[in-house]
């Protein structure tokens, strides 16, 4: 697919953007899954691709930091286990953006249906997802050790800096993984 030409945005751009981005945020509030009309919309009103995947990662990505902050008295985890962790998602992400801007235009492109396909299946199949986390550990009734955790958060943060729609419930996963208690985890 050839780059498409900068945006132009038009009232009715701004309307449907604007209109998205608030179902995505209500949706991203109850049950995660607001990637796949953020996305897409970005394309559909002329954003390249990779613009478009940039510009839902930040705004996913601020949407996080707003629920740490109004989940922070539900979380139940260690300091230092959260510090790692946080430590593995930035190191991560970063190594994802990384490889997003050296990631040729007509290549992203036809990485795309693909990457919504994963996307898709992740968010289907979630509770299976958290379930098949739990099974890693060589004990039920014990978490994971540090660096199985540390490798399976690595591999999420370098696929969400990299595209990220699903990351939610991948997120989910390895927070079940660690035995992090989340009122979250249970409703989903």
């Amino acid at each position: 697919m050839p780059e498409l030409a900068p945006p132009s945005l038009t009232l009715l751009n701004a309307l449907l953007l604007f209109s998205t981005a608030v179902l995505a945020g209500g949706l991203n509030a109850v049950a995660g899954g607001g990637s796949f009309i953020t996305f897409p919309t970005l394309i559909f009103t002329g954003v390249a691709p990779i613009a478009a995947n940039a510009t839902n990662n930040t705004a996913m990505w601020v949407a996080a930091l707003a629920s740490i902050g109004a989940y922070r008295q539900d979380l139940q985890v260690e300091r230092r286990l959260l510090t790692i962790l946080s430590i593995t998602s930035l190191i991560g992400g970063m190594l994802g953006s990384i490889a997003l801007l050296y990631t040729s235009s007509d290549i992203f492109n036809r990485l795309i249906p693909y990457l919504l396909l994963l996307a898709t299946l992740v968010f289907i199949f979630g509770d299976r997802v958290k379930t098949w986390s739990q099974t890693l550990t060589s004990k039920p009734d014990e978490p994971p050790s540090l660096a199985k955790l540390v490798i399976f958060q690595l591999a999420i943060a370098i696929y969400g800096g990299f595209f990220g729609a699903g990351i939610g419930i991948l997120m989910l996963a390895t927070m079940t993984l660690a035995g992090i208690k989340i009122s979250l985890t249970t409703e989903m």
